[in-house]
């Protein structure tokens, strides 16, 4: 029998699924910065997607520490039209500003249910949002003060 709520199992179940969206997001940025043969991006880009179904997996493997019936959706093709590198990175930093509203609502869900476990095991994937904000903010003020791509795509490539 499942130690997860119904609202809670639903929310935690959806959040895999956007996990596993935000890797195709990456993905796709990866194949446009390789497309325009700037490997570091791209490096940067893919293990961001790696990093990506790594959060998809952990949100699975909570569900059935819990005892909870996984749901794998189908996804989407990620609509991610850039037109420059620097797009690519901005395109990054709103998904994953949506990223933490959805884990936000998530941790909501859990607390208004009353499961203090699935809200602590949420801290994690919070913090993590707040990394993953910062480390964009960064990239995207580097590129733009640097006035471009050279440095900074070989430092993200290394």
């Amino acid at each position: 029998m499942s130690k997860l709520t119904t609202p809670v199992l639903e929310a935690l179940c959806g959040q895999v699924t956007r996990e596993r969206y935000s890797s195709a997001v990456y993905l796709t940025l990866a194949c446009f910065c390789d497309e325009r043969n700037l490997p570091g991006f791209a490096k940067w880009h893919r293990a961001r997607s790696c990093e990506e179904m790594g959060h998809a997996q952990k949100l699975i493997d909570y569900i059935l520490d819990r005892d909870g019936q996984v749901c794998v959706d189908t996804i989407n093709a990620p609509d991610c039209s850039c037109f420059n590198v620097l797009e690519t990175f901005t395109t990054a930093l709103e998904h994953e500003r949506k990223v933490s509203h959805n884990i936000e609502e998530l941790a909501s869900v859990a607390l208004r249910a009353n499961d203090l476990t699935t809200f602590t095991f949420m801290g994690w994937f919070l913090l993590e949002q707040v990394e993953e904000e910062k480390t964009l903010e960064e990239i995207i003020a580097r590129y733009q003060l640097e006035g471009g791509p050279s440095l900074l795509e070989k430092e993200l490539g290394s």
